[in-house]
């Protein structure tokens, strides 16, 4: 096995690409004890017109960039 490139201060954004973004959601917060911070839900003109949730923000820290649960 490979040494570590070295430690990891501060981690800054992650994307993750999910096929269950509420179970992802839930093990984030749930398990994690990260906080949701924002929600992107489809409008009836976008390609998925069906109003549900297309994606969450979440936090593991309250910094300046971090904004308020929608």
């Amino acid at each position: 096995m490979p040494a570590p490139l070295g430690d990891i201060a501060h981690l800054g954004h992650v994307e993750l690409l999910t096929a269950d973004l509420d179970g992802s959601a839930w093990f984030f917060t749930e398990i994690l004890g990260v906080t949701e911070t924002r929600r992107l839900t489809t409008e009836p003109d976008d390609h998925l017109d069906d109003g549900r949730i297309a994606a969450k923000w979440l936090s593991f820290g309250n910094k300046s960039y971090d904004g308020e649960t929608r």
